[in-house]
């Protein structure tokens, strides 16, 4: 065989050899590769499970921890809560040391009220001695004298009712209340005595005064003592309440009551609050004092007119016709013989006169007036005058219409030299 053929086929043996050894090689590379690919898809499939189960346990986690924080939201307001009620607790235990406190104070104040008031109803009662068992005309100065004391007396009362109390807002709206309650009842007694009026006849078309008839004793007059109200002036007073007069009568014990102007000379009040008069002081809202010439008592209703020396600061404007049901009115007068004080209130209705001194119907209102007011000019909301207040009780008050007043002016005859009326405001 030539050589070159042997070489040729050992060249291509080796071929073979290295070919079936490459064959080999790489079979064995691929099982290893899909045995390596295996592993790594198992691996992927666990981490991938692991991821899941991690995923799963962190929206637990998130879930609770929402929770808690839902939780403890509720916890810091319950707290806040909790805190906000100490404190209110702790407050409303100040507040209630604080009422204690002016609790006593106010039973010590009330005591000494009563004290006062006690003292100035003695006063008065040795006051209606004095007149009953002083012959008349009683003597001017002595009158004046009892007067001032009578006034020194009652007058500390009267000032604690304008005393602010400092320890409480309601104080002094506590005091004034239970003051005026035991005023009212102080004034009642003293204005049931029913002594009898011993008015004059109105002065006749030309101004001058009747002399009183035989069996009517006269008024005697005199200057009052120095008022014990403060002193305004005529600014911030309506004209409406620039014809409202105090007015006190001394004669069974002392009481107080209201008038109106109708006339330069002449203004109208009740005729209890004149009745048994000897003497009456009269003043306006600016303190001066005026001087009483006469009174005339109506006998148709609890009406009077009284006469004065000096000018009166205003007159009112008597309506034509008596308010209808419904209408707003308004009180202008000195409650308790205090301030000028305006009341306002409606017309409820018409009915009878529930004291039974006229046959005449009255004007009830839910105006809530007081003792003092007796005599009070009634206004409408023109200013016009629709009534003269004279009774109240049960959160109802009682006036005579302007119609009843105008036709008792109208007729002298109506005039009374005698009678006898008791108070009631």
């Amino acid at each position: 065989m030539p050589a070159h053929y042997v070489a040729a086929v050992v060249v291509l043996a080796a071929g073979l050899i290295t070919l079936g050894a490459g064959y080999a090689i790489s079979t064995n590379s691929a099982e290893q590769w899909r045995a390596s690919s295996e592993r790594t898809s198992r691996n992927l499939a666990s981490m991938t499970a692991e991821r899941d189960g991690l995923a799963q346990k962190n929206g637990a986690l998130t879930s609770q921890l929402g929770d808690t924080t839902s939780k403890l939201n509720d916890t810091t307001t319950q707290l806040n809560t909790a805190d906000e009620r100490i404190r209110s607790l702790a407050n409303e235990k100040a507040q209630v040391g604080a009422s204690a406190a002016l609790l006593a104070e106010l039973v010590v104040a009330s005591q000494k009220v009563g004290s006062e008031l006690a003292a100035c109803i003695h006063e008065h009662q040795n006051y209606e001695s004095f007149l009953g068992g002083s012959p008349r005309p009683y003597d001017q100065s002595s009158m004046v004298s009892r007067t001032r004391s009578v006034d020194s007396v009652c007058q500390v009362a009267g000032n604690r009712q304008r005393q602010p109390h400092p320890g409480h807002p309601r104080a002094e709206q506590v005091t004034r209340t239970a003051l005026r309650v035991a005023a009212s009842s102080a004034f009642v007694v003293l204005s049931l005595a029913g002594c009898p009026l011993a008015p004059v006849p109105p002065p006749s078309d030309s101004g001058t005064v009747q002399p009183a008839s035989q069996a009517a004793a006269p008024v005697r007059t005199a200057a009052a003592p120095a008022s014990h109200a403060p002193a305004v002036t005529a600014a911030g007073f309506s004209k409406y309440e620039k014809t409202a007069l105090r007015v006190r009568n001394l004669g069974c014990g002392v009481s107080t009551g209201s008038g109106f102007a109708i006339a330069d000379h002449v203004f109208v009040t009740n005729r209890h609050v004149v009745g048994g008069a000897a003497l009456l002081q009269v003043s306006t809202y600016d303190g001066s004092d005026i001087t009483v010439n006469a009174v005339g008592a109506f006998v148709v209703a609890d009406l009077a007119l009284v006469w004065t020396k000096e000018d009166l600061p205003a007159t009112i404007q008597l309506a034509p016709l008596n308010p209808p049901t419904g209408a707003q009115v308004s009180v202008i007068g000195y409650p308790l013989g205090g301030e000028l004080t305006t009341i306002n209130g409606r017309v409820l209705k018409y009915g009878p006169d529930p004291i039974g001194w006229s046959s005449l119907p009255m004007i009830y209102s839910d105006a809530s007036i007081e003792p003092g007011s007796s005599g009070s000019p009634v206004i409408d909301a023109s200013g016009s005058l629709v009534g003269v207040a004279y009774a109240g009780g049960g959160g109802q008050s009682i006036f005579v219409p302007v119609e009843t007043l105008v036709e008792v002016l109208k007729d002298p005859s109506r005039y009374s030299n005698g009678s006898k009326c008791e108070g009631a405001l």
